[in-house]
């Protein structure tokens, strides 16, 4: 089978490092997992552990060459700030992408699949990759994600869709019908009455509806959209869903090793599997610790590195039974949650609880606080570790 190739073309070496253990809300034997860093360290360990994932969808970098911008929301404003860079060489991409489907493919079950959402700019590459990484004949689907809106171009047909390929582990996947139906078009002679073949056997409509092909009308988010997070690239909870319930069950274990806004592991917490999501923008860790935090899950974090400290000095003061945490600084806080010594967290700050909370800024620094003695009105904190 003919290969692609690139200057600097390797299989990784990267042995991993075990990941540093950072927060745990609630209390669970299998909570939910994120993690901070480079996820090519983490997957290379989690080989080494032996961790597999009945299904893995990844949605990476696109090789765009621009920046992008992240929308963080405060309790009065909406800061835009810098996310993250999709600035590669050709080579430098396939790179990227070669090493981690290598081990991405190690890490799924037997009847594991791989879904790689890309566009145009990588795509026929991307497709050469995952052949020689899967093998051809593990090749299931290309599905096309069709959508509508943004301008139209005048020198060339508008690119309305981005490309998701489908592969399996092995001859063997799952694909549930039923939880991915969708009514039948209102033209469709067959879903009036059925039809019947020349034989005279008869063919009757699925009350459920009809499957999916390989051609997705799912519309992107509009600007106003309730479930928009202000991450720059989020998708849409339906794509993810019809991915989801079709090659996957209850219990099963999923991956994303490019979590974004986290719309993955959303989904998979509403249909009742575990989820395992790597960024390694602190930003997009923060953005779905306040999701799930919506939720009862348990989940915990963990990490490359520790985020690095952020804001130094703040005000706390008691609005009647509540206080509230005031940064001293001009960098505005996103977040802020009591902790305690075990690294356990609580979304409510209760100094008669926990004299220790966790201050996180716009810009996805942290910084923790102690309050030794129980104030009364106002009192300013300094970080520990702060000069």
């Amino acid at each position: 089978m003919p290969t692609l190739s690139w200057k600097g073309k390797h299989a990784s070496t990267m042995g991993g490092i075990q990941p540093k253990h950072y927060e745990q809300w609630n209390d669970e034997d299998q909570p939910h997992v994120l993690h901070c860093g480079d996820n090519l360290s983490w997957l290379a360990h989690a080989k080494t552990q032996g961790k597999r994932f009945n299904l893995i969808y990844l949605d990476p970098p696109f090789c765009s060459q621009a920046n992008y911008t992240q929308q963080i929301k405060t309790a009065t404003t909406t800061h835009i700030i810098d996310g993250f860079t999709d600035k590669f060489s050709v080579d430098e991409y396939l790179q990227f992408i070669y090493e981690r489907v290598l081990l991405l493919k190690d890490l799924l079950t037997p009847n594991g699949s791989l879904f790689l959402h890309c566009d145009y700019q990588q795509s026929h590459n991307i497709r050469c990759i995952l052949d020689e990484v899967f093998g051809s004949k593990q090749f299931r689907n290309e599905i096309i994600w069709h959508y509508t809106g943004g301008g139209r171009a005048k020198k060339y047909f508008s690119r309305k869709h981005d490309n998701i390929f489908w592969y399996s582990h092995s001859s063997v996947w799952t694909f549930n019908t039923d939880p991915i139906r969708i009514p039948y078009k209102e033209t469709s002679g067959f879903a009036k009455g059925g039809i019947t073949s020349k034989s005279g056997k008869k063919y009757l409509p699925n009350p459920k509806g009809t499957l999916p092909d390989d051609t997705w009308d799912i519309p992107i988010l509009n600007p106003l959209a309730k479930e928009r997070t202000g991450y720059p690239t989020q998708k849409p909870l339906s794509l993810l869903e019809r991915i989801i319930l079709a090659c996957s069950n209850e219990g099963d274990r999923i991956l994303d090793p490019f979590m974004g806004s986290g719309t993955t592991g959303m989904v998979a917490l509403k249909h009742h599997r575990h989820f395992t999501g790597l960024d390694k923008n602190w930003n997009s860790i923060h953005l779905m610790r306040q999701r799930l935090l919506k939720t009862t899950e348990a989940f915990s974090i963990s990490c490359e590195n520790f985020p690095q400290s952020g804001i130094q000095h703040v005000r706390l003061h008691k609005i009647d039974r509540n206080w509230k945490v005031e940064s001293l600084t001009d960098t505005p806080i996103q977040m802020v949650y009591g902790l305690t010594d075990d690294r356990k967290c609580h979304p409510i700050l209760d100094l008669q609880q926990h004299k220790r909370f966790r201050v996180v800024d716009i810009y996805g620094k942290v910084s923790d606080f102690i309050c030794e003695e129980h104030p009364t009105s106002t009192v300013v904190l300094r970080a520990i570790g702060a000069n």
